[in-house]
Order: C-alpha cells, then structure tokens, then sequence
C-alpha cells in the first residue's frame, strides 16, 4: 500500500496504527459463539516493503496488537485482553500507475502472531484476572485487506481470520466450562493508518 508505483522503486519503511474490532470465534460450541462478542482494541507498530516489480510489493509488518472478546455468561461480564507481538507477511498489488485506480491497493497473505499476554478485567472496572494458561502462545492465519495510498500517506481496511485453536483444553477458567469439542479462534477487522518514510 505504501511502496509508490514506478519502475524505479526503491525498500522503504514506515509506521503503521490503528484500532481492531476484535471477536474470539468459538466452534464445536454454538452457546460459546454467542456469549463471544466484539471488542474495539489498539494494534501498532512497523513495516519494509520491497518492491517485487512495478505493481506487487511484499510488506511484512511487526505490530503489538490487541484481541480477544467481551464475554457475557452466568452472570459474568468481562473484557478478554489477548495482547501479541503480530507479524503479518503481505503481498501488496497497485494497478498501473496510469489507471484511474492509482490509489488502490489490495493485500492479501499469512500471519503469524506470539502471546505477550493474556488477561480479563469486568466490564464496569475491577481486579485485572492472568489467562497466560488458558490460551496458547502461537496463533497463525490469513490476512486480506483493501487501501488507498497519496504520497506518503495510506489507510487500510483489513479482516484477518486466524487458522489455529488458540484454546487450552477447550475451557476459560471461571468464564467457560471445559468442552472436548470447544476451538477457540481469532477473528477480527483492523483500521489502521501508514505512513512510509
């Protein structure tokens, strides 16, 4: 989204934030879909693009997000915080400088994200609860976005969905009940600014 279009291209990098709307996607388990709800959280951080030609760049990222999910259940209402150090590895397409669509960038790749922390506090305020050994550490998934770009500037629009069960032992302490059929993934929209240097 940020590499500019021409032949000339050279690496550039730059600083990337915004927010997320975030949900922890539940199956095997319909009434735990429903209770997981969504959340806005902050994501930040870093990108290089290298340019792969005129029109495709690769744009790999190293962010400090924010997901998890407002769960409501039994009488509980909390704020799931699932915070990770996320790197998601795009391919960026540009149409040809002269198209009318100059601006637009589409994106599309994998990711890989590391646990930093994972925690929960009520939703009206409250003693903050560890959940570091309710959630795995490693979560990896597919990333696709769609964006403009003027200059130096960029915005982007992206939904990302993750691959792997992000559960332990199919259970949330205190929140949900163990189930053998639980699996726990990341979902979740992203608005986020860029600006290359």
């Amino acid at each position: 989204m940020l590499a500019p279009s021409g032949a000339a291209r050279a690496q550039s990098f730059g600083v990337v934030g915004g927010a997320t709307l975030a949900e922890i996607n539940a199956s095997g388990n319909e009434p735990a879909n429903v209770v997981l709800t969504d959340k806005f959280e902050a994501a930040g951080g870093v990108f290089v693009a290298f340019p792969l030609g005129e029109l495709v760049s690769f744009e790999p990222e190293a962010l400090i997000s924010d997901k998890g999910s407002r769960l409501a259940y039994a009488g509980a209402d909390e704020r799931i915080r699932l915070r990770y150090a996320e790197f998601p590895l795009t391919l960026r397409f540009s149409p040809p400088p002269d198209s009318a669509l100059h601006w637009l960038r589409l994106a599309l790749g994998p990711y890989v994200a590391y646990l930093l922390d994972a925690s929960s506090r009520p939703t009206g305020g409250g003693a903050t609860k560890d959940l570091d050994e309710a959630f795995e550490a490693l979560d990896w998934g597919w990333v696709v976005g769609v964006g403009a770009s003027a200059g130096h500037l960029g915005v982007d629009v992206r939904y990302s969905g993750g691959v792997a069960d992000i559960g332990k032992g199919g259970v949330i302490p205190g929140m949900l009940p163990p189930s053998d059929t639980l699996k726990l993934r990341n979902r979740w929209f992203s608005l986020v600014g860029r600006y290359r240097f």
